[in-house]
């Protein structure tokens, strides 16, 4: 008997014992029923099959307890071979990941009525992973696009009752999108892993019309594999999409004439320990392919999406190599330390992406990240905001401030300190015990104290209330506030 012919027998006794109508003639026109299972299972959460297994998981409520189980029937033998308890109303069904072994069954905790997706790895005996809150009713089932690791929910949001389809990232277990939908999924979802399009069937939310939903879904997630001859370019943004909160890094390899092999982009959660002075993003890259040469390096772009930075510069973006903070180039074409660092700035596309350049002549993990500074003050004579600082116009202040020792007097972040007219209101007010001789702003560092000092030269013309804000290259920053009389 064939797996398709199975599948039909068992499709056809689930609809009978729900009591649905199933003519002779469309029996014939399928097939025969060649088998009747009992389940013990009010099938309310569906099924989903893992074809490596041969396994069939019934997810519902047990015939005689009324217990919230998912029944596991060996479609080998036609028998049920284990059952596990889910504690869960899987009023949005099941999908099953066969890349995980996992199961994911979306719904309500019968206790508490809170709305997630319950995990199963299916591979250690039934064992259940946290949950994962999904903040949706769960009405129009969900679907899985195992090769890049996205679980779609479609339903209602919980507090706004929108329309809506939940994003799920399945390899850490967060929700990390939430597309409108404008639909009621009555009809439920299906995927086509091939355009990367999903499907919601359904009413119109506003004119009650039967329509078909279609939503373009991001293709990339970060990874790729390809095979260059002599030269030529990998990239895990075929499509030019562009990094995004979804997959914030975007790599592209080109690789130098003569080289041939696979190259390889695999992004993952940061396991690289911080090193010293430095704190790395949550995602690294690692890159497999054949050795080049330092003459002839590889040339491999990082593209971090804007919400990664957390307000840092994109120049100031830091790469490392095996934990390693890159130098900079100082050949033209070679790399010159190898690796090295060709570039670092402001993606195009007016999005507030990083771009970051390197060359190497061979791979292994790459992280991103940022200096860490351990930033306190500001130090006496200046109050923090909301206290507002008084001085007299033209005088020279010491704002003092420590950032865990020397790391040089390349501080500021680009077009900082800068000052503006501010609100000082009601709040206190502290005047500047002593200003200093200065003819100008100057930054300095005191090693005996471990503080810096930046003078903040005024004019006689910035009279009344202003601020002060001194923005950090690792994207930390002061603010002081100042009424100068």
């Amino acid at each position: 008997m064939t797996g398709g012919r199975r599948w039909v027998a068992v499709a056809l006794t689930v609809l009978l014992g729900l009591g649905l109508p199933v003519s002779k003639a469309d029996a014939a026109a399928v097939g025969t029923v060649v088998a009747t299972i009992p389940s013990g299972i009010d099938p309310t959460g569906g099924m989903a099959f893992d074809p490596a297994s041969a396994r069939l998981y019934i997810a519902g409520l047990a015939q005689t307890t009324n217990e919230r189980i998912v029944t596991v029937i060996d479609t080998t033998t036609n028998t049920i071979g284990a059952t596990y308890l889910s504690d869960i109303d899987p009023t949005g069904g099941m999908a099953f990941d066969p890349s995980t072994s996992r199961l994911y069954i979306a719904g309500r905790t019968p206790t508490t009525n809170e709305l997630i997706v319950k995990v199963v790895d299916t591979g250690v005996g039934g064992s259940p992973i946290p949950n994962i809150p999904s903040g949706i009713d769960p009405t129009g089932g969900m679907v899985l696009n195992p090769g890049a690791s996205r679980l779609y929910v479609a339903g209602l949001a919980q507090t706004t009752n929108e329309r809506i389809v939940k994003v799920i990232d399945t390899s850490n277990g967060t929700v990390v999108a939430t597309i409108p939908s404008g639909i009621d999924p009555t009809g439920g979802m299906a995927f086509n892993p091939s355009t990367s399009r999903l499907y919601v069937a359904g009413l119109a939310e506003t004119t009650n019309e039967r329509i078909v939903k279609v939503i373009d879904t991001p293709a990339s997630t970060g990874s790729a594999a390809g095979t260059v001859t002599n030269g030529g370019t990998v990239t895990s943004d075929p499509g030019n999409v562009g990094a995004t909160p979804e997959v914030p890094v975007q790599t592209s390899i080109i690789a130098p004439s003569g080289v041939g092999g696979t190259l390889s982009i695999t992004p993952q959660a940061t396991a690289t320990a911080n090193p010293t002075g430095f704190s790395l993003f949550g995602v690294e890259i690692v890159l497999t392919g054949p050795v080049a040469t330092a003459t002839s390096p590889y040339e491999v772009a990082f593209t971090v999406d804007s919400t990664a930075l957390g307000g840092l510069a994109p120049g100031d973006v830091q790469v490392f190599r095996n934990g390693v903070a890159l130098a900079g180039c100082t050949d033209p074409t070679a790399a010159v330390p190898d690796p090295c660092s060709v570039s670092r700035g402001l993606a195009a596309g007016g999005g507030g992406d990083a771009l970051v350049v390197v060359r190497t002549s061979h791979f292994s993990t790459w992280s991103l990240g940022r200096l860490s500074y351990q930033l306190t003050g500001p130090l006496q004579p200046v109050d923090a905001a909301p206290t507002v600082n008084t001085a007299k116009a033209g005088s020279a202040i010491p704002v003092k401030f420590g950032l865990g020792g020397d790391k040089g007097l390349d501080v500021f972040a680009y077009g900082y300190p800068k000052s503006g007219t501010a609100t000082c209101g009601s709040a206190a007010t502290d005047e500047i015990e002593h200003t200093v001789a200065a003819g100008t702003s100057t930054l300095t560092y005191d090693v005996a104290s471990g503080q810096y000092t930046y003078k903040w030269k005024t004019t006689t013309a910035m009279k009344g209330c202003r601020d002060l804000v001194l923005r950090f290259r690792d994207g930390s920053q002061l603010r002081t506030l100042f009424n100068l009389r």
